[in-house]
């Protein structure tokens, strides 16, 4: 009761402000009292209601003693005094302070806080035992432990005081629970031989100073839930050579990096809106700098005597301000001052930027790299600040995937905002385009060709060449690539389709297996004399045109010609012409709002003979007709404007042969948003029709009849130029 009379007292002496303290102390003399009791050579005082004691010192006032503690002292989780078992669950304020003797100390579990400066002053305390349910170190707890060499903070441990650590110089490490929310001001200022400290993810704040001092920290990475680094915070840490700064960082207080003279980059992240006064002051071995996009002000001094630096990176689209006073005094002028696309004039107008006499646009680095460099490359095709393109090459028989983003451009043009780096998925391709209607596909040995037109001059086949055994084109293939199935080693006979007109280069050298050759085109189609390398094969040819192969300067080169019986996959009908007439076929739109386009597709299986593009008004945009079979004396495919509206004429369709169309409404990106699918049955040669085709949107209606465009609005039907019928 005397300590607690004289803490009363001296309290009292203080003013109003210590009346305060007085009131409240008094507020609770029925519950806490002390004792001033030693059991077994440990001072606690005693709480009776709560059954707990707290470690103390001994006598009146701490002020009037030293040295009551040493050598090495355990604290007993629980303490039995006049039968009473207490638990010890608190070291009170200054309970071993100077104790000068004092060499370790272990806290049991029974613990829940440090006072302030419990272990002050105590210059001999090399080890300290912290148990696992303490939650709180007081101010000044450990300050000036100077024979101190690491410590552990518990996990159960949320908070670090005030100087906790303070002037511990001969700490070399110190390992932060990952409980601890906050590290005080000046937790571990002035700890001269601290080398490394891990901060641990639950910290949210970093005091004033906290590590001031620390002239042997190396390295510090701040984690990501860090919001703010307090003024102060690494000040005077000479030996730092680099930090992480996370981007959950939004400010840097004053003097935060004060004096690092060893700091050579600094990278701060985009979260960053103020870098504060004297910030990096004297950080004299800095060369580069970047500043994030968001901070909007850089205060007095920042970066003054920085005489190191050769290079300052600006993220920020409009410049930040800058102090009145010496930001970049003692920096030159002439370094080059990286800025985004489109701001360098800003900067060079704006105040204290435009000081600086190379202001240029950012540099930002891309790599590029890829998954299997088997499958393909990649490259960055020019490097530029405000825009860079990137490409994607596969090897045959590999395709482009995306990029590691997800992205599946390529070539691929890009802003980059920072230093960036991709990489390219490729994979084995087992179908794809081999010409604009053209498409192929592999399986089982087998490759299949479909669709019409000409054959790209390439071969995206080409991994599976000794092992294509057959080949299968389609009727409406006009010319066959270049290389197409070159070096296929294991093909031994090839069915050229009736609508080949052309064969290029090597189309079939190094076909070794090749003995068979069966061309159904009436006319020899075009070729060159290395389109086959091997002529000591048979070519089976149609028996009316036998003469004509004789005679071809590349056909007529094969050893064996001998002519052929009709194939009614292989020999061309009767034209069907489908033309506007009586017997209309109707085709309906669908209904599409947004509709751009409307594609119209006519084929039997996978044959396509005619694909037909109109816009939204109905007028055409594009046709695409497979090849005619048909002789000269025949009509070819044609689409022609009529009075009001369009005529098509589709050849090679069969008489008395069920087709199916497909009608897509498409959006301006050509992504199908509607679809419509139907059948017909031609009728003869002459009266087969496709002529009614018709859609409609909201109340107005659209319809191809007999070749001419109608319009039914409301009922009534108008021609394309609004005249009423």
């Amino acid at each position: 009761m005397r300590k607690l009379l004289s803490v009363l007292f001296s309290t009292f002496q203080g003013g109003v402000r210590g009346g305060l303290l007085f009131l409240a102390l008094f507020a609770n003399m029925s519950v806490i009292y002390a004792s001033d009791t030693q059991v077994d050579g440990i001072w606690y005082d005693f709480d009776s209601s709560t059954k707990t004691a707290s470690v103390t010192y001994r006598g009146y006032d701490y002020d009037r003693y030293d040295g009551e503690y040493s050598g090495a002292v355990v604290i007993p989780e629980t303490v039995t005094y006049n039968g009473t078992t207490y638990s010890v669950t608190n070291i009170g304020d200054y309970a071993f302070r100077i104790c000068s003797s004092l060499t370790s100390v272990t806290i049991p579990n029974s613990v829940t806080s440090i006072g302030y400066g419990a272990f002050a002053y105590c210059s001999s305390l090399t080890s300290v035992t912290i148990g696992e349910s303490v939650t709180s170190i007081g101010d000044d707890a450990f300050a000036y432990c100077t024979s101190l060499t690491s410590v552990t903070i518990p996990e159960s441990v949320t908070s670090i005081g005030n100087q906790a650590f303070a002037y511990c110089s001969s700490l070399t490490s110190v390992t932060i629970g990952e409980s601890v929310t906050s590290i005080g001001s000046s937790a571990f200022y002035g700890c001269s031989s601290l080398t490394s400290v891990t901060i641990p993810n639950s910290v949210t704040s970093i005091g004033y100073a906290a590590f001031s001092g620390c002239s042997s920290l190396t390295s510090v990475t701040i984690p990501n839930s860090v919001t703010s680094i307090g003024g102060w915070a690494f000040d005077g840490c000479s030996s730092l050579t680099s930090v992480t700064i996370p981007n959950s960082v939004t400010s840097i207080g004053d003097y935060a990096f004060n004096n690092c003279t060893s700091l050579t980059s600094v990278t701060i992240p985009n979260s960053v809106k103020s870098i504060g006064f004297l910030a990096f002051y004297n950080c004299s071995s800095l060369t580069s700098v970047t500043i994030g996009e968001s901070v909007t002000s850089i205060g007095d001094y920042a970066f003054e005597e920085c005489s190191s630096l050769t290079s300052i990176t600006c993220k920020a689209a409009t410049p930040p301000t800058i102090g009145n006073t010496g930001t970049f005094d003692g920096v030159s002028k002439s370094i080059p001052v990286y800025v985004p696309c489109g701001c360098v004039e800003a900067y060079k107008a704006a105040s204290g930027w435009k000081n600086f006499t190379n202001i240029q646009l950012v540099k930002y680095s891309i790599e590029v790299d890829v998954n299997d460099t088997r499958m393909g490359s990649a490259k960055v095709d020019w490097n530029r600040a405000c825009d860079t393109q990137i490409s994607a090459s596969p090897n045959i028989g590999y395709h482009f995937v995306q990029w590691s983003d997800g992205n599946t451009e390529n070539p691929r043009t890009l802003e980059l905002t920072q230093d960036t780096a991709f990489f390219v998925e490729f994979a084995q391709t087992f179908s794809g385009q081999c010409g604009d209607n053209l498409y192929w596909s592999y399986q089982n040995n087998s490759l299949i060709i479909s669709g019409f037109g000409e054959m790209y001059d390439e071969r995206p086949w080409g991994l599976f060449t000794n092992e294509i055994q057959t080949v299968v084109l389609p009727n409406g293939i006009t010319h066959i690539g270049n290389d197409a199935f070159s070096d296929c080693t294991g093909l031994s006979e090839i069915t050229i389709p009736y609508t080949v007109t052309s064969i290029g280069d090597y189309a079939f050298a190094g076909c070794r297996k090749l003995v068979q050759v069966n061309c159904y085109a009436i006319n020899p189609p075009m070729a060159e004399s290395t389109s086959f390398a091997n002529y000591n094969v048979y070519l089976n040819v149609p028996c009316d045109n036998l003469q004509d192969y004789q005679l071809d300067m590349v056909f007529g080169s094969f050893k064996y010609i001998q002519c052929m019986g009709a194939d009614s996959e292989n020999v061309p009908t009767d034209d069907v012409v489908v033309t506007p007439g009586t017997n209309d076929v109707t085709i309906t739109w669908p209904t599409a709002e947004n509709a751009d386009t409307y594609t119209i597709v006519i084929q039997k299986g996978n044959e396509v003979f005619c694909t037909l593009t109109f816009n939204a008004e109905g007028q055409l945009l594009n046709m695409a007709f497979a090849p005619s079979r048909n002789s000269s004396n025949r009509p070819a495919q044609y689409a022609e404007q009529a009075v009001n509206g369009y005529r098509f004429t589709v050849t090679g369709l069969e008489e008395q042969t069920q087709y199916g169309y497909d009608v897509s409404a498409k959006d301006d990106e050509d992504n199908i948003i509607s679809s419509y699918t139907g059948e017909f049955t031609t009728q003869s040669n002459t009266s087969t029709s496709v002529s009614n085709i018709q859609y409609s949107t909201s109340d107005t209606h659209k319809k191809l009849r007999n070749g001419h465009l109608i319009i039914i609005r409301d009922g009534v039907e108008y021609n394309v130029m609004g005249q009423e019928l």
